[in-house]
């Protein structure tokens, strides 16, 4: 089995970016070939194709790992068939989209921006492009992936992370999937989608301190003469 980089509309609809990213990549997109499954080029679709359904996508995903955990009920993705494009109908996808994204500002390039970073440290949310990823895992000696039958994939992702075996994809401006009252579940209407950076800081603090914190820092006098420079 394999897959042919003639790609249908529909995919190129529901994926921008995809076709520059792979002739980026050195994959022709318009090419009648099959790649071979497990193959280099195989994976660098693969890889490019998931990052070209953007952000909401990813961490959509990331949500309902997170609420499953919490033993909450998640809805199953449609079942016909249709992936990304029909899971963007899907009422479940839309309150996710619409509580995480709506009020969210964006640069001229259309990147969302993290909500909780502004002034001189606001940025977009950005996802590692699969380039640096490669980078990463080959400064580390790892390969593309691994896979282990006898573990699920949230074993996998347990013991990568605890004997470093994988690079996690994971950076300052990466967004992440954060509850906003951490002693609540990750129902729809208690997540947040905001920088790692700010999210690994934040940490498990309560609104109240996290407002005593930004009290203290504004209401803080900065001493240069002592060595402190903001």
């Amino acid at each position: 089995m394999g897959v042919r980089t003639g790609i249908q509309q529909s995919t190129w609809n529901s994926h921008p970016g995809l076709r520059q990213a792979l002739i980026e990549h050195g994959v022709d997109p318009d090419s009648k070939e099959i790649l071979k499954k497990g193959s280099k080029e195989f994976k660098t679709y693969q890889a490019l194709k998931s990052r070209a359904k953007g952000i909401e996508y990813r961490c959509y995903r990331k949500w309902r790992e997170h609420a499953r955990a919490d033993g909450l009920e998640v809805e199953v993705p449609n079942a016909s068939g249709g992936g990304w494009a029909n899971l963007k109908k899907e009422k479940q996808f839309i309150r996710f989209k619409q509580q995480c994204f709506s009020d969210l500002e964006k640069d001229k390039d259309g990147n969302y921006m993290c909500p909780v970073c502004s002034g001189e440290n606001a940025h977009p949310l950005v996802v590692e492009s699969y380039r640096e990823t490669l980078k990463n895992r080959n400064d580390k000696g790892h390969t593309i992936s691994r896979y282990n039958k006898k573990l699920t994939g949230r074993q996998i992702s347990a013991e990568s992370y605890k004997k470093e075996k994988k690079h996690n994809n994971i950076h300052d401006w990466t967004p992440s999937v954060d509850k906003i009252h951490d002693h609540l579940p990750h129902t729809i209407d208690n997540i947040q989608v905001i920088c790692w950076r700010m999210n690994k800081h934040k940490g498990n603090l309560t609104l109240s301190e996290l407002q005593d914190l930004g009290q203290w820092a504004e209401n803080r006098e900065v001493d240069e003469t002592a060595g402190y420079y903001d």
